[in-house]
């Protein structure tokens, strides 16, 4: 990629990413979407896609994978009575690899450039120190704004000041790095009937006192999306 010059350059093509470089396209802005791997990776996310999200972004039927009507929580040996969601709460559960392909199929559509397998390593500056674009593996991009979408350990956000500068206004220095939390999660595929018979159309939460985090597991179709979150 020679350098170039944007109106903006959005980094992460996860949703947010690729919902703000079609919002930009449509405006009429000049715009490239960059991605560090592959669109249409896996993603460690449950997959719990709020309703009014899906109708904002028009989200076919085809990728939503079931609709969760109600919770169960589970703290220790006390299970609390389901929760019941109503139709406007009722998570419609998805796949990521393809809803983010779906959106960025959307940004593209709406204009966007959009490059993939492509790394990031800092923002760039001009002489008076504002963000100009950013350096990456296929070399230099400029625009006049960047947009960062690039998760939970951002380089937009950690190159550009941000994060420190978010940090020390709360009195918490390296707060960023002591505020992340680790997380595991597995696809089950089970057959279809089992996951009906087993779990149905319920979201759970698990909570244990010994257990600095909480567990979940979220049915779609034909897997269960089991996971856990420790933030310690």
């Amino acid at each position: 990629m020679a350098e170039t010059d944007y109106d903006v350059i959005v980094v992460g093509a996860g949703p947010a990413g690729s919902a703000a470089s079609m919002k930009c396209s449509q405006a009429g802005l000049k715009t490239i979407l960059i991605e560090g791997q592959s669109f249409g990776r896996d993603k460690l996310c449950a997959g719990g896609v709020n309703p009014w999200v899906i109708r904002k972004l028009e989200v076919p039927d085809s990728l939503i994978e079931r609709t969760i009507e109600q919770v169960q929580v589970v703290a220790g040996s006390r299970k609390i009575p389901v929760i019941p969601l109503p139709d406007d709460m009722a998570y419609r559960m998805v796949l990521r690899k393809d809803f983010d392909w779906f959106l960025v199929r959307k940004a593209k559509e709406a204009g966007s450039t959009t490059k993939d397998r492509t790394k990031v390593y800092s923002v760039l500056k001009d002489a008076e120190g504002r963000v100009s674009g950013v350096s990456s593996s296929e070399g230099d991009v400029k625009a006049r704004l960047v947009i960062g979408c690039d998760g939970a350990s951002s380089v937009v956000a950690r190159t550009s000041g941000l994060w420190e500068k978010w940090w020390s206004r709360r009195g918490m220095k390296r707060g960023w790095r002591n505020h992340q939390a680790f997380c595991l999660e597995t696809q089950m595929r089970l057959n279809p009937k089992e996951i009906e018979r087993r779990v149905g159309n319920t979201m759970t939460l698990l909570f244990e006192k010994s257990f600095p985090g909480y567990y979940w597991i979220f049915p779609k179709s034909s897997v269960l999306t089991v996971g856990a979150l420790s933030l310690s």
